[in-house]
């Protein structure tokens, strides 16, 4: 016999049908850490506008270096702008993570 007909179909099924996570699963937390919860929140939410700030400078710089074509400053430029980029999407998932 096949495993797989013994176990119920969930074919078709939409996900609102499937055991939803409710919140109210999440365990407490305590006034301490839910402050020091939000300060990190609040902390990271201006590191996020800083580092979408930086990166808009430097594809500013990008393109002044550019039209001087100073290839040396559009190179290392380049670097910088894509090291902002994963800074700015670790400070992303971080934020995500704890505004769950």
């Amino acid at each position: 016999s096949n495993p797989a007909e013994n176990k119920p179909s969930r074919a078709g099924q939409a996900p609102s049908d499937r055991p939803q996570d409710n919140s109210s699963a999440k365990p407490t937390l305590s006034p301490n850490r839910e402050r020091q919860l939000k300060e990190r929140i609040a902390i990271l939410e201006q590191a996020v506008d800083a580092g979408q700030a930086r990166i808009v400078d430097l594809g500013a710089q990008i393109n002044e270096a550019s039209e001087r074509g100073d290839l040396a400053a559009v190179s290392q430029l380049g670097i910088d702008y894509e090291s902002a980029q994963v800074e700015l999407g670790r400070l992303m998932e971080e934020w995500a993570d704890l505004a769950e």
